[in-house]
This record gives structure tokens, sequence and C-alpha cells, in this order.
């Protein structure tokens, strides 16, 4: 068995204390870059405590059938940290991707210099500041078989070992007097190991499907066959066809199979009261069905 990529920490840290910090996806999406297909996601967290960061830990599960056994070793995944990033500059090193058994990927980073280098050259003392998601870095998979989910996921809550991964910067907490960064020194000012332990929200890439799968989202017309064609905005989809009698019935069904709605043949159909996610319509037209994914 594999083990998890955890820091070699050649120090100890100050005594845990508890504030609440959660780890989210946003901006997930497949994309195309020439003849490639990838899945891709912006990785935040967020605190209740203002504090400056010095390194974290985090196990991302995945799609083997997408992404391959082993994604990292195959060259199938990146950590990208863009200068948009709060670990951009230069003050943050370490960053390294290694595969945590053939389904799950690790990924880490480090400080690189010290608590008064980082605050004095990024202009605060906590980088991490309380009440909004701050950017971490992204992660990008590429598709061995687009014709899978990618199912990308955080493995931390899976294992306890996996949590309570975050600490605070070491020191020196001074500023240096040139214009050379101090590297940090965390045997005799180490940082403090953040417990509470973390919560991980993988909402965000839920609604991300395999790119050969048909989905009708906001604004998209999709072609359903020749003279079918489905407009969905946030209250109604609206079906357009060479005549709307051809349409017997309708039956609308969430992921768990469960009937949420249905009707007769109708041009307009109702999503009002359906909650936010991700849903299956099944239209009957004299005999012939065709069902579609979309997203309300």
């Amino acid at each position: 068995m594999k083990t998890i990529s955890l820091f070699t920490l050649l120090f100890s840290v100050a005594i845990a204390t508890a504030q609440t910090l959660t780890f989210s996806f946003q901006n997930a999406e497949n994309v195309t870059e020439g003849n490639d297909t990838f899945f891709q996601a912006d990785v935040f967290i967020e605190t209740d405590v203002s504090f400056m960061i010095q390194n974290a830990n985090i196990i991302i599960k995945y799609n083997t059938d997408a992404f391959g056994e082993d994604a990292n070793s195959l060259g199938n995944f990146e950590m990208i940290v863009p200068d948009t990033s709060v670990l951009s500059g230069g003050f943050y090193a370490g960053f390294l991707v290694q595969d945590n058994e053939a389904f799950r990927v690790a990924t880490s980073f480090q400080q690189a210099f010290s608590f008064g280098s980082i605050e004095r050259f990024q202009g605060t003392s906590a980088n991490i500041a309380a009440g909004s998601p701050i950017f971490l870095f992204s992660i990008k998979f590429k598709y061995i078989d687009t014709s899978q989910s990618p199912n990308v996921a955080f493995a931390n809550p899976d294992n306890p070992a996996f949590l309570n991964q975050v600490n605070t910067a070491c020191g020196p907490t001074t500023q240096p007097t040139g214009f050379i960064p101090e590297v940090p020194d965390c045997i005799n000012e180490p940082g403090v190991e953040l417990q509470n332990p973390e919560t991980f929200d993988s909402t965000g890439t839920e609604n991300v499907l395999a790119p050969d799968e048909d989905t009708l989202s906001t604004e998209d017309f999709l072609s359903l066959k020749d003279e079918l064609v489905i407009f969905n905005d946030a209250n109604t989809l609206t079906v357009k066809t060479a005549s709307i009698d051809s349409l017997a019935t309708y039956s609308i069904f969430d992921l768990s199979g469960r009937n949420v709605a249905s009707g007769l043949g109708v041009e307009e159909i109702s999503i009002a009261a359906l909650p936010s996610g991700l849903y299956i319509i099944v239209l009957d037209f004299s005999g012939e069905s065709v069902a579609k994914k979309f997203v309300k």
C-alpha cells in the first residue's frame, strides 16, 4: 500500500489551536486543448480566524476510468500555482504531488521564507484572511476516456490521518532589514497546528459530467434529434419540435431515480420548484423516448 505524502517536519509545532477551516473547489469544468480534454478546478481555503499559512496537505480522489490509475505518474495530473494564488511570488515552495493509492493524489506546499519576510513583501500579517475563500492552487486532470465522469473530490475526510494538516507560519516574526528574505526558523519559532478538524466541501465538482455526455445548462440549445430542440433557463424547459402535439408525456428524475415531475406534453415545462442540481428528463414522442440530462 502506498503511503500519504506528508511533510518531513524537522521541528515541533506549538500547541494546536482550533478554528474553522474549509477547503472547497470552485470553477470546475472540462476544457479541450488541441486533441486533449482536461478536467480542471481551483482549490480554495476559508477561515473564521485570519492567519499566515505555513503548509497544507490536500488529498484528492478521482475516477481511474477517466484519468487512469496513478494519474500523476502517468503525467495526467498537474498542480498549478498561477500569479493570482496567495502561494505565488516565491514565498512558498515544496509544491509536491505524489500518487496516494491508485485513485488518489496528494498535493502539498511549504513556506519558503520566514513569517516576517512574507509579511514584509506580501504586505500582510495574515495572508489567509477571515471571511471569504482564498485561492490556493488549481488542479488539472487529463482524460484517457472522455466517456467517463471525473468524480473528483477531496479524500481527506476518508481517513483521520489525512486531517489536521495545516499549520501557521514559522518565524522569525521580525521583518528583515534588507531586501533579501529570511529562511524560516521552524525549530526555535515553530508555527501552530490548526485543529478542528477541517471541513472539505466537494460540491463544486459534482455537476461536472463526462465530456461526452450531453447536458442542458442555462441558455444552452441542444438538438436531441433533427426536429427537437430544448432550451433551459432557471425556471423553465422549453421544448421546440416540428409538432408539439407529438410530445405525449414527460418525466423528470433526480440522480437517485426518483420521479420529481411529470405531465402531459406541453411546450413549456416548469422546473421552478426543483432544487438546484442535476436531473434527467425523459420525453415520450408517441412511443419513441428521448432521455437527456440537464442542470438547474
